[in-house]
């Protein structure tokens, strides 16, 4: 027998392999602080030590081989304790975000995160702490969220300080949590990246691009139309559901040149019921990106969405356009049609696809049902919405989007429905550069500290918003009379600054034709026992919005232009 590399006395029990265990343990703390491990490289390393152990104990120890099993065990178990105990004491009283207000035990650990994103109460509980802390508050060991409107150039700002901000771990979870380990234009780390990539991106929604979508956002509103006046004679409809098919099928084609037909089937395609259950689970399981990005090795939803991606994809590189639009958003990322930027590899292309379904479909969609939930939940502004369309338009369809982006209560109540439920509630997370960055009202945000904006706490603060919880779309039509708030810096549905939503005008095109087509076809109202109280209590955030049904009653009105 060799002798060992260690020499450790054991006639006396194991009390030295577990105080060896423990000062393990505070190196490890101090080594992350340097870099954060990342889970399969980490999780092999602890592996790979705990069996070196058990087989030095056994080889070079002489301990049977179950009580150097035990005795490694006792250590893991001892590490593990002492590096919770040294974070949980660096954390509280060291750590440079000390000094910030908020919940102490979300200041100690991310794993506290993931029961509140379960239940997608973030944006809520985040509100609360707001009002009862401040404007800049701890929410993890390193993360701090602002509401403070003035804030956003300094977070999300083309120059400065913020434009040496990196992505938050958020986006580095979404990238290692696939098996196609890339990135899209949204999780690119650094704004360099994203401004290269954006490039293509740009082309596929210039004004003549979307110009070239007009006719398909059109066909498939008018198919709507047709459909739930058809599901609407026989009782009931969940308006919310046909905006998330319509949606989906609008992106499908624009993106792809290939639709999922939901609205015509009125069935959810398999591959969008894998991928509304995997979204469900991308806010909790961002919290701690290092240990749930071990389970894209595991059978889950968004791995099949994954592989239904690559296949399509391929689908489409090989037979290339179907001519359901001119250019697909595909054929400029492709470089099928004339474009600037980099060339993209088939995995970015993948991450690419993925971000397109996902940001291009459900956001939008759930827009437009709660557009009309807010309208016939309150008194008369349907009516007026009607009345509006009705003068611009007469008998014609309301299918002129330059028309449409003129009419002054259509887009109020659109922009009124985004501050109340913004498509992304939480916030964009970002990673401070090492200096820092100082907020416009003199506070320093230290390096390395992921910083984000509460975008649904700002939209509903009284200091931005008089009455901030009420649905007033004329606060969008004329200025605030004396005592009134109107803080339209605060607005920020759909992002800030150079890494804003990139489909936010084809977006907009979508709601103002669908909203304003409804309006102009049905006579409607909430369906009898449906309950606003219990619907609101029903929105959750989890990344994307999750909501109950929105049950209807639909009345073809007379004299209603018919669907083309």
């Amino acid at each position: 027998m060799s002798a060992p590399l260690l020499k450790l006395d054991l006639s006396h029990g194991h009390t030295g392999l577990y105080v060896l265990s423990a000062a393990l343990a505070l190196l490890s703390h101090l080594a992350v602080q340097l870099r954060e491990p990342r889970a399969p490289p980490f999780v092999h390393l602890f592996l790979f030590a705990a069996a070196a152990a058990v087989y030095a104990l056994h080889t070079q120890y002489a301990l049977p081989l179950g009580t150097a099993a035990a005795v490694v065990a006792r250590m893991a178990g001892v590490w593990v304790a002492t590096i919770f105990a040294s974070m949980a004491i660096y954390r509280t009283f060291f750590h440079r975000l000390r000094r910030f207000p908020g919940p102490r035990r979300f200041a100690l650990s991310k794993f506290v995160s993931i029961p509140m994103d379960l239940a997608g109460q973030r944006p809520y509980r985040v509100t609360r702490w707001h009002e009862q802390y401040g404007s800049v508050i701890r929410i993890g060991p390193r993360e701090l969220s602002v509401a403070d409107p003035a804030a956003l150039p300094a977070i999300y700002g083309a120059t400065g300080a913020s434009a040496r901000c990196t992505r938050g771990p958020w986006y580095a979870f979404t990238v290692e949590s696939t098996r196609t380990s890339s990135y899209n234009l949204q999780s690119t780390p650094t704004m360099t990246d994203h401004a290269a990539r954006r490039k293509v991106w740009d082309a596929a929604f210039s004004l003549k691009a979307l110009k070239g979508y007009e006719e398909n956002v059109i066909s498939n509103v008018e198919l709507v139309i047709e459909q739930v006046g058809a599901y609407g004679a026989k009782g009931p409809v969940d308006v919310g559901q046909w905006m998330s098919w319509f949606g989906f099928d609008v992106m499908g084609e624009v993106g792809f040149g290939r639709g999922f037909d939901m609205v015509k089937s009125a069935t959810t395609a398999k591959p969008i019921v894998l991928l509304e259950q995997g979204v469900k689970l991308i806010m909790a399981s961002g919290n701690v990106a290092w240990l749930m990005a071990m389970f894209k090795y595991l059978p889950n939803p968004i791995v099949l969405f994954e592989a239904w991606i690559r296949e399509t994809l391929e689908q489409r590189v090989r037979e290339g356009k179907t001519g359901v639009v001119e250019h697909d958003v595909f054929s400029w990322l492709l470089g099928e049609a004339k474009n600037q930027g980099a060339t993209q590899t088939m995995p970015e292309l993948n991450a690419d696809a993925g971000l397109l379904i996902v940001a291009g479909s459900d956001t939008s969609s759930n827009t437009m049902a709660i557009t009309i939930y807010e309208l016939l939940r309150n008194s008369g502004a349907y009516a007026r919405l009607q009345a509006e369309v009705d003068e611009e338009f007469g008998i014609e369809n309301a299918t002129d989007f330059t028309r449409l982006g003129k009419l002054p209560y259509l887009n109020a109540v659109i922009n009124e429905t985004l501050r109340l439920w913004p498509p992304v509630a939480s916030g964009l997370q970002r990673n401070t550069p090492p200096e820092g960055l100082l907020l416009p009202d003199g506070t320093h945000i230290p390096g390395n500290t992921v910083v984000s904006t509460a975008t649904y706490t700002m939209h509903r603060d009284a200091r931005n918003f008089t009455d901030p919880h009420a649905f007033k779309p004329d606060r969008w039509l004329s200025k605030p009379a004396a005592g009134e708030v109107f803080n339209q810096r605060a607005f920020s549905a759909f992002g800030y600054g150079p890494t804003g939503c990139i489909g936010k005008n084809l977006a907009f095109m979508e709601m103002r034709a669908m909203i304003a087509r409804f309006a102009q076809s049905f006579d409607a109202q909430l369906a009898p026992g449906f309950s606003p109280e219990r619907f609101e209590a029903s929105i959750k955030d989890c990344f994307v919005l999750v909501k109950d049904p929105i049950n209807i009653t639909v009345t073809p009105r007379r004299n209603a232009p018919k669907p083309q």
